[in-house]
């Protein structure tokens, strides 16, 4: 949960946002395509849909963990875990890449996958970029195992609204099995608030707001040990 907490500071402040050209193209029209994933079947993995996405939206950092996960089940090259700071890959349930973290050009993908209840998933993958005045977005697909296909869904937070005038708007998904996606508001000199949205198998709904994000999360598991 920690590493999200930095992870999550850094961008903020380094990760800004997307200005090339195909970040562009990918923010305004990743919603009139629908993907098919290659042998995609009852429950492929997130690296599995990260990949039959970046066939069709490629970019850069989605290049770099894709060569980063190979084949393998579990990396993890993160900072905070004495790793190079490159990726980390739990292919269960969730990705997170950075690339070329300290300049101007700094590019990130986050994916994870979130079980529905009628036996399909939800596809969520975050890209950033760190020029200033670039974009920082979200795009959200419902993957159908008898079709193998990803159609695109609305955010669960379309109708979020900022609190401050000028705030950063970025997003994290939630770590391992936390069914959650925080959407992180950053006013500079001001302060910095959380809106949680739970997954409930069937959407996601507003939860709560407060001012900890994950570190709530840390607080209540050490209530109940």
């Amino acid at each position: 949960m920690k590493r999200i907490l930095i992870i999550s500071s850094m961008l903020l402040i380094g990760l800004c946002f997307m200005t090339d050209m195909q970040a562009q193209n990918i923010h305004t029209q990743w919603r009139q395509k629908t993907i098919t994933v290659e042998n995609g079947g009852e429950k492929p993995t997130v690296i599995q849909l990260l990949r039959a996405f970046n066939k069709v939206w490629h970019y850069k950092s989605t290049d770099a963990l894709l060569a980063e996960a190979g084949d393998k089940l579990y990396v993890s090259n993160d900072a905070t875990e004495g790793g190079s700071g490159r990726a980390f890959v739990d292919c269960e349930d969730f990705c997170h890449c950075w690339y070329d973290f300290e300049n101007t050009d700094d590019h990130m993908v986050e994916a994870r996958t979130y079980q529905c209840d009628n036996g399909h998933l939800l596809f969520a993958v975050i890209l950033a970029e760190g020029k200033p005045k670039g974009k920082y977005f979200c795009c959200f697909y419902d993957y159908n195992p008898k079709t193998s296909k990803l159609t695109p869904k609305d955010e669960p937070f379309i109708d979020f609204r900022p609190f401050w005038p000028g705030s950063h708007i970025t997003y994290a998904l939630g770590e391992g099995y936390l069914q959650v996606i925080l959407v992180i508001e950053s006013a500079p000199g001001i302060a910095t608030q959380y809106t949680h949205y739970t997954f409930n198998g069937k959407r996601f709904a507003y939860d709560h707001l407060d001012a900890l994000g994950y570190a709530a999360y840390d607080e209540s598991e050490e209530e109940e040990e």
